[in-house]
C-alpha cells in the first residue's frame, strides 16, 4: 500500500500563514513570486487580458468558469493594450482582469483566502475586488470550493483615470489554514493591552503635518478628475512613468473650531485613525467599516493591517491607520466612530518586516511624490496648495 501524501499543512496549526508558509505552498500557486510575498499576505498581479464589464459588475456566481461565463451572456468584451503595452481604466466604469496567480492542485485542502486592495491603490480611490471561479461573494474563497482555480480582480476607477500595466500590483491575499473565523481572537481583548478601550476606531480631526502645512483631512480635487494616473510609477516599473505632485490631485482640508468637518456627497477623502495601534508578530488584522447605522459614509479599501504594524525590532511606535472614505453630505466629528478591527491568529509568528506605512501621518497614495517643505496657500478658500 503507498503511504499517504504528507502535505505542507499538515502539522500548521489554524491561522493566517506567514511568508514561510505561503511560500511552502508554491507548487500550489502558478505565478506566485517569491520577491512579492510579505510578512503575511502575497501580492497579486495582473495578467496580460483585461475586459470592459459592458453592463457594469456582475456579482459572481457558483458557476465553473466565471469569465466564460459572462462572455456567453456578452456581458464582457475583451480590450487591447495602448502602445507601450499599458490598459487606460476609465472613471466609473467596471473591469476584469485576469490574474497571473492561479490555485491548483488544492481542492479539498483546508485552506481559505482573503483579499484586499493593496494601500497604495486604495487612496487613489479604485475599487479591487477578487473574483475566484467557483465563489458566489468578492474577496474570498474556500480551496475546497474552488472550480478551475482561475483568478480575477474586477476593477473600477472612482474618481480619475488611471493607466495600468500587465504585472501589476494592486491587490493582496492572505490564506488561513482553517475557516478564518475559527482564528478570530478577541478584538476587545486585543484593545485592552493596547490601552484601547474598544476595537472600534474613530477619526482623528485634529491637524497633522502634511510637508510644511496642517490639515485634518486630505480630499480629492473636483479639477483632478480628468487627469490620469500612471500606476506603473507606485513601482518604478518604468522611466516614464512619473510620479503626480500630490497637490495636483489632493486638497487640504481642516476641521472647524468645534473639531467637525463637512463631507460633500461624491467626494473622496483620506483621514486617518484617532486611535495609534501596533500589531504584534503572532497576530495580523482587518480593518471594517462601521455599521451604517453609525452615518451615512463608507470606508475602506483597503483593510489588511499586518504583523510588525508600529514595530520596530527594538522598539514600539504605534501607529494611525488612514481610512478612504466616501459620504453622503455628512457632518462628521473628531472621535466619531468610522471603523473597528477584526483581528486573528497567525498560523505562525511573522518574521520581522519593515512596514512602509508605519508612523505614518495624513499620507497619500505611494503613486504621488512626496509632500514638500517649501508648500503655501494659493487659495484659503479651497485649500489649494502649490510649491512655494
Amino acid at each position: 500500500m503507498a503511504a499517504e501524501r504528507h502535505n505542507a499543512w499538515d502539522d500548521w496549526i489554524p491561522g493566517v500563514l506567514c511568508k514561510r508558509q505561503i511560500l511552502a505552498l508554491s507548487e500550489y500557486i502558478t505565478g506566485l513570486d517569491p520577491k512579492h510575498v510579505d510578512v503575511a499576505s502575497m501580492d497579486l498581479h495582473v495578467a496580460d487580458e483585461v475586459h470592459v464589464l459592458t453592463r457594469g459588475s456582475a456579482k459572481p456566481g457558483r458557476g465553473t468558469d466565471y469569465l466564460l461565463e459572462l462572455t456567453r451572456l456578452g456581458l464582457v468584451r475583451r480590450v487591447a493594450p495602448d502602445d507601450e503595452g499599458c490598459y487606460l481604466l476609465e472613471p466609473n466604469q467596471a473591469y476584469l482582469a485576469r490574474l497571473e496567480e492561479n490555485i491548483v492542485g488544492l481542492k479539498g485542502a483546508p485552506l481559505f483566502g482573503q483579499a484586499t486592495a493593496k494601500s497604495t491603490i486604495g487612496r487613489l480611490d479604485i475599487l479591487v475586488r477578487l473574483v475566484a471561479d467557483g465563489m458566489d461573494g468578492y474577496e474570498s474563497f474556500n480551496c475546497a470550493a474552488l472550480t478551475t482555480g482561475s483568478l480575477y480582480l474586477e476593477l473600477r476607477p472612482n474618481s480619475v483615470p488611471v493607466r495600468m500595466r500587465p504585472g501589476q500590483r494592486l491587490s493582496q491575499l492572505r490564506l488561513f489554514l482553517g475557516d478564518p473565523q475559527l482564528s478570530e481572537v478577541s478584538a476587545a481583548e486585543y484593545c485592552r493591552a493596547l490601552g484601547l478601550t474598544a476595537p472600534e476606531l474613530t477619526v482623528d480631526l485634529t491637524k497633522a503635518k502634511v510637508g510644511n502645512l496642517e490639515a485634518s483631512v486630505l480630499e480629492l480635487r473636483p479639477d483632478a478628475r480628468g487627469k490620469a494616473i500612471d500606476l506603473r510609477a507606485t513601482e518604478n516599473a518604468a522611466p516614464s512613468a512619473q510620479k503626480p505632485a500630490p497637490w495636483e490631485f489632493m486638497s487640504l482640508r481642516t476641521a472647524d473650531d468645534n473639531l467637525r468637518i463637512s463631507l460633500d456627497a461624491g467626494a473622496f477623502y483620506l483621514m486617518r485613525s484617532y486611535e495609534r495601534i501596533h500589531v504584534p508578530r503572532g497576530l495580523a488584522v482587518y480593518c471594517l467599516p462601521s455599521h451604517e447605522a453609525f452615518g451615512e459614509m463608507r470606508i475602506h479599501y483597503a483593510g489588511f493591517v499586518h504583523p510588525w504594524f508600529g514595530l520596530k525590532p527594538t522598539e514600539t511606535c504605534p501607529t494611525g491607520l488612514i481610512f478612504e472614505v466616501r459620504a453622503h453630505n455628512l457632518n462628521l466629528g473628531h472621535q466619531e466612530r468610522i471603523g473597528r478591527l477584526q483581528v486573528f491568529r497567525m498560523s505562525e509568528d511573522a518574521e520581522y518586516g519593515e512596514s512602509s506605512y508605519s508612523e505614518q501621518q495624513l499620507q497619500c497614495s505611494r503613486a504621488f511624490l512626496d509632500w514638500p517643505t517649501d508648500l503655501t496657500f494659493r487659495d484659503e478658500a479651497s485649500g489649494i496648495v502649490a510649491p512655494g
